[in-house]
């Protein structure tokens, strides 16, 4: 059983594991301490159950961050009339099922509701979210917050993004691209690029999809490409012939996602 004080648990759901960390303040990184092995979404329950069950007796809510290989996100346009949550709402459903091409009854849809410009939403399966409820109901821990890669890197970067007219913002994690064009301090046009497990994103990819969303966009569009994230090293400040490619400053410690070597190790010490 894992000790530590009250209201400082983490947890990482990515493509093909869980972590669990222990927060050691604000001043430093998390630090992994527990990981459990998935395969695919009907193994996340388990596993979640695994991991939370471990500090059922010391540990009250959970911050739970979402592999954006999950996630599903989209510009949704409110209707010209619209008046309520509701038109809002069935205005993004319509257009997830109309991107994605099937029924959104299986996500839970979450969104930036706006209804007077078009908006950002983003979808997560409800198989996963049930899990995480039923998990965290089970063990007595309320969930604090549970949002997917990109927007937990948004919220953190906003303000610092806000000084921007025009740049894009590019999250990278897990195998995953989520790339968004900022146009008047809000989020314009989003997409993602996915990569087989354990394979790298890599430059001229990122640099083909800033292309096309360039040219969807249909304006002109900025030149500065801010990453934040799991950022290999050399990608800093590299600029090519229409990109340049800087590090977001980190604002808050991140994530520290535990090494493949010390799996082995900490699942003996849990034992």
């Amino acid at each position: 059983m894992w000790h530590w004080s009250r209201k400082s648990a983490q947890l990482a759901i990515e493509r093909d594991r869980i972590t669990l960390f222990k927060l050691n303040g604000k001043a430093s990184a998390p630090q992994p301490v527990r990981t459990h092995p998935i395969c695919g979404l009907p193994s996340v329950a388990d596993a979640l159950q695994s991991c939370l069950s471990s500090i059922q007796a010391t540990t009250s809510t959970v911050r739970i961050s979402v592999s954006d290989f999950y996630a599903r996100f989209w510009i949704a346009h409110p209707p010209a009339e619209a008046t309520t949550r509701l038109d809002l709402s069935t205005s993004a459903l319509w257009r997830f099922e109309e991107l994605f091409g099937e029924s959104a009854a299986t996500w839970n849809i979450q969104a930036d509701w706006k209804a007077t410009r078009p908006f950002i939403a983003c979808g997560l399966p409800r198989l996963l979210t049930d899990a995480i409820a039923a998990a965290a109901s089970a063990n007595r821990i309320g969930v604090v917050s549970c949002l997917p890669r990109f927007v937990a890197e948004w919220n953190d970067h906003r303000r610092q993004l806000r000084r921007c007219d025009s740049a894009w913002l590019v999250a990278l994690a897990d195998s995953t691209a989520t790339i968004a064009l900022l146009r008047r301090r809000e989020i314009d046009q989003i997409q993602q690029i996915r990569c087989h497990a354990g394979s790298d994103v890599d430059l001229d990819a990122l640099t083909a999809a800033l292309r096309a969303l360039s040219l969807q966009a249909g304006h002109a569009c900025a030149s500065t490409v801010m990453l934040c994230g799991d950022v290999p090293d050399e990608w800093h400040a590299v600029q090519n012939k229409e990109y340049r490619f800087e590090r977001v400053a980190q604002t808050a410690p991140a994530l520290r996602l535990i090494e493949p070597a010390t799996i082995e190790r900490l699942r003996e010490q849990a034992q």
